[in-house]
């Protein structure tokens, strides 16, 4: 109406503002679209004010120092040099301080945040330190830690269930324990635990045990120094374990936030150790194997030789004043021979170690053919190759076409035909080993024939044989193809790799 603002209102404007902002404060927080997705973090808060309370603590003790410099007389520099150097060896004690680090941490969790933990962080936290439990020499032990870090705690202990009867103490983190600290699985603190899932607080436990439905605890337990809580490790609601933690640095006020942060968490922990146990008791498991395939295969070789045994006492009486029936009880012997020493090897070393040596394949096979001449029908070679040189365990590799060219004769007749013929292909050299016996279905190829410990010679056979021939031919990077018809015979086509054949052709 004036034409002109009256200096009044101007003058009004901050004290209705100060009035004002309240009320849009209030209407923001009411309104979650009014609210910006910006907020502070608990880390940047702690190191911004830790870098604060330096400055002016540095800035306090720069002017004590001065004042003491002006008022000191003759020793005032002296006392200010001093003063300072006491002031700065203050400040790193203060700032290196585990306590005092805890110490700040609750102070802006009770009075910045709505909530006590930074859910985000915490959760990060927890993830990567289980995750770099691979490279420790006990990850159990980065599970106490990964746990006690959630609550500062310095020190802890872990138990797992080793037998249906009890919890055994199998690992800890600056803390010693007693092989004797054993928890019964029927004991009152394990029955409650599984029940409830509780984390116990034993502070709480003292003072009020009927909150605890008057739980007795171990005797031993006072012997565990600052002893402060008893997490549960539950997966899938089963109790595998449970973690002693020790009091932290800084007093932790164990709330409903403490608690379901440590179910969640522990529940992560527990899944881990499940999984780290499993992977414990596979490899004992491939440890057996391995002893049990071992067995397997002596129980194999030594098969065959009882074998040749039987049939030089079946024929000792009729033919023992024969020189050639001597000739051959002597070849046998000396085979027999031979291929214990083989096994007594076998057992020194394991069937992992392989010899492998340039050989010549036509020896080799010759050796199997004379070896197995003593059963009908007796095997025929036909090569008309050059001598082939592979690199190889001699004694392994015998064993396989060992094995292949006897079940051969196994399935045929004793006037049938066992043919072991050898060709080049590229990059291979095959050996073919074919009979007129039997055959097989192709669904005993596909499921049966390379099954260990799938037989069909009842007591004489270990199942063994093939399978021990396949896997070796395949460790050499080769492989063994099957053909066969019920009634027509078989032909298996043994690959092994000759990368020089091609040159040898040439030449």
């Amino acid at each position: 109406m004036f034409n002109q603002l009256d200096p009044a209102i101007w003058q009004a404007r901050g004290a209705i503002n100060a009035l004002a902002v309240p009320l849009i404060a209030v209407s923001a927080a009411r309104n979650p679209d009014w609210s910006l997705d910006v907020f502070v973090s608990r880390r940047m808060v702690f190191h911004t004010a830790t870098l604060i309370g330096t400055g002016i603590y540095l800035l306090v003790m720069a002017a004590a120092g001065y004042y003491i410099r002006a008022v000191g007389g003759e020793w005032g520099d002296v006392l200010q040099i001093v003063f300072v150097a006491a002031a700065l060896l203050g400040l790193a004690a203060l700032l290196f301080s585990g306590h005092a680090r805890a110490q700040l941490r609750v102070f802006f969790s009770k009075h910045f945040f709505n909530y006590q933990y930074d859910y985000r962080e915490q959760w990060l936290r927890f993830t990567r330190t289980l995750s770099a439990c691979k490279q420790e020499a006990d990850p159990r032990v980065c599970v106490i830690r990964a746990v006690a870090s959630i609550v500062d705690s310095p020190a802890g202990i872990l138990w797992l269930r080793r037998s249906t009867t009890a919890y055994t103490p199998v690992a800890h983190w600056n803390q010693p324990f007693e092989a004797a600290w054993m928890l019964e699985a029927e004991s009152d603190l394990v029955r409650f635990v599984e029940a409830n899932g509780w984390v116990i607080d034993l502070q709480e436990w003292r003072e009020r045990p009927e909150r605890y439905a008057d739980m007795h605890l171990p005797g031993w337990l006072p012997e565990i120094p600052q002893a402060w809580l008893i997490v549960p490790l539950l997966d899938g609601g089963e109790l595998i374990g449970l973690i002693f933690l020790a009091k932290p640095l800084a007093t932790v006020r164990l709330d409903w936030e403490v608690m379901d942060l440590l179910k969640t968490a522990t529940c992560q922990a527990a899944a881990y150790l499940g999984q780290l146990e499993a992977n414990l008791a596979l490899t004992e498991a491939r440890q057996f194997e391995g002893f049990h395939r071992l067995s397997a295969y002596i129980l194999h070789d030594l098969k065959n030789i009882i074998a040749q045994q039987s049939i030089i006492t079946k024929n000792a009486a009729k033919h023992k004043h024969n020189p050639a029936f001597i000739d051959d009880v002597v070849a046998v012997m000396e085979h027999s021979v031979t291929k214990m020493n083989r096994l007594m090897n076998l057992l020194k070393s394991g069937l992992s170690e392989n010899r492998p040596r340039p050989i010549r394949l036509e020896r080799l096979l010759n050796s199997v053919m004379e070896e197995l001449s003593v059963y009908e029908p007796r095997p025929q070679l036909h090569n008309e190759l050059a001598e082939i040189e592979l690199t190889v365990d001699p004694d392994r590799l015998r064993t396989a076409l060992r094995n292949i060219v006897q079940n051969a004769q196994q399935a045929t007749t004793r006037d049938g035909h066992v043919r072991v013929s050898v060709e080049r292909t590229e990059g291979h050299v095959q050996v073919s080993v074919s009979d007129d016996g039997i055959g097989m279905e192709p669904e005993f190829i596909q499921e049966r024939l390379f099954r260990p410990f799938d037989t069909t010679k009842g007591d004489v056979g270990m199942g063994v044989g093939a399978y021990e021939s396949r896997e070796y031919i395949r460790s050499l990077g080769g492989d063994i193809m099957v053909q066969s018809q019920p009634g027509a015979g078989s032909t298996f086509r043994i690959l092994l790799p000759c990368p020089d054949t091609e040159q040898e052709q040439v030449a």
